[in-house]
């Protein structure tokens, strides 16, 4: 006995059993084939049986809607980092991170020995100019009179030029210092410990968006207290995946939207 898939080839070969029909024959004709047009033909029997369903095509109306996560950034052109010109220590600071400040609202208040130092230098070189100033309007009216020598009013005129610019130079670095034309001014009116407090004002309007400075501790020139910035403008970044570049062209409109603030802008 032989398998039954033996046996049918058997009765092929043998005739014992009418052999099944092959299929027609499909005459191709020679040269290149046109270009398939992508369309492929289904019988409804074909469609029912894959689960084949179609819907029509319709214009797109509604405009793609790509979110995004994005971050936003200070316009470094617009920030103010609020510095001491100087090394002392920080009595008392008056804002805290997210508070809204204006151009000459108080901001700190300073404790310095080398502030002392150049507002008494800034005081003496001030009384000196001074005295040589009136020592040279007096000599100034007696030269014409010969009652003193032209050798001797030139080095008073002298010594005035000389005094006058020492104290310029000392009134501009308390300018360097953040001291106010009013502040130089009443420099002549404090005594002791008064010569080494100052008050930091803000420079500009804006938010507190950054503090690193604590009561009771040292800092110079080189450290960052305080930054200040406005949030009226701000950089916008969004992160677009490769997949979703050609869905983004020049000048589509932005939707915006802070989670933390609960608010939106176009």
């Amino acid at each position: 006995e032989y398998p039954e898939q033996v046996q049918e080839v058997l009765r092929l070969v043998t005739g014992s059993k009418a052999a099944r029909p092959l299929p027609p024959t499909v005459h191709v004709p020679e040269g290149p084939r046109p270009p398939w047009d992508g369309l492929i033909t289904m019988t409804t029997k074909a469609e029912t049986s894959m689960g084949v369903q179609t819907v029509e095509v319709k214009a797109q109306t509604d405009p793609i809607r790509l979110e995004l996560l994005g971050r936003t950034e200070y316009i470094t052109d617009t920030m103010t980092k609020v510095r001491p010109m100087f090394k002392g220590r920080v009595d008392k600071v008056h804002v805290t991170v997210g508070q809204t400040v204006k151009k000459g609202d108080v901001l700190i208040d300073l404790y310095s020995t080398d502030l002392a130092e150049a507002k008494s230098a800034y005081d003496i070189e001030r009384i000196q100019w001074i005295y040589d100033k009136k020592l040279l309007e007096a000599r100034e009216a007696l030269v014409g009179t010969k009652a003193i020598s032209q050798q001797l009013f030139e080095e008073t005129r002298n010594n005035e030029m000389k005094s006058r610019r020492e104290y310029e130079v000392a009134r501009d670095k308390l300018h360097v210092f953040g001291l106010s034309d009013e502040d130089v001014e009443r420099v002549t009116e404090e005594s002791g410990a008064q010569k080494a407090r100052m008050t930091i004002r803000s420079p500009s309007d804006g938010f507190v968006i950054e503090r690193d400075v604590v009561p009771g501790n040292l800092y110079d020139e080189n450290d960052t207290l305080l930054v200040i910035a406005p949030l009226d403008r701000l950089w916008v970044w969004g992160n677009v995946f490769e997949s979703d570049l050609d869905l983004v062209v020049l000048g589509q409109s932005w939707e915006i939207r802070f989670p933390f603030l609960e608010k939106t802008l176009q």
